[in-house]
């Protein structure tokens, strides 16, 4: 059962129903850095055995490798998620647009990095890769929507 007090969304980019090259299952690692909900960045790393596991992530320097960063759109707090032992998400920059909640302060054509899973405000100075761009902003609603 998903979080029902959750804005989460996905708005434009998901793929049909089928496997695509943009959705993906992972395990969490474990244990996960923070509770990885549906809206938090994760990014697939190697749990030291080989196997791939994924834990909430923070936007390399801008001038690094791309990063390859994922949305959780199941999360962790889902029933079933937490009896497969899988996350589900989708990757980014793909197109992909979607609502999340925010308590933060963001104004429309804000550009958004990953800061350990949790999308903030990529402010002047910042050398983070940015994951997107606000394209909607309700800090009465306490929700923005961001397009990867």
């Amino acid at each position: 059962m998903s979080n029902l007090n959750s804005q989460f969304d996905i708005l434009a980019g998901e793929p049909p129903s089928g496997r695509s090259a943009m959705e993906g299952s992972f395990p969490p690692k474990s244990p996960p850095t923070i509770t990885l909900s549906e809206g938090v960045i994760v990014a697939v790393e190697d749990d030291g055995t080989g196997n791939p596991v994924v834990d909430a992530a923070t936007s390399s320097a801008a001038d690094a490798v791309p990063d390859y960063l994922w949305l959780v759109t199941r999360g962790s707090d889902s029933w079933d998620s937490s009896f497969a032992d899988k996350i589900s998400c989708l990757a980014l920059h793909t197109g992909l647009v979607f609502k999340v909640d925010t308590s933060g302060s963001f104004a429309v054509g804000d550009l958004v990095y990953a800061n350990a899973g949790v999308i903030t405000k990529l402010t002047a100075g910042a050398d983070k890769q940015a994951i997107g761009q606000v394209i909607e902003s309700n800090a009465t609603a306490g929700y923005i929507v961001v397009a990867t």
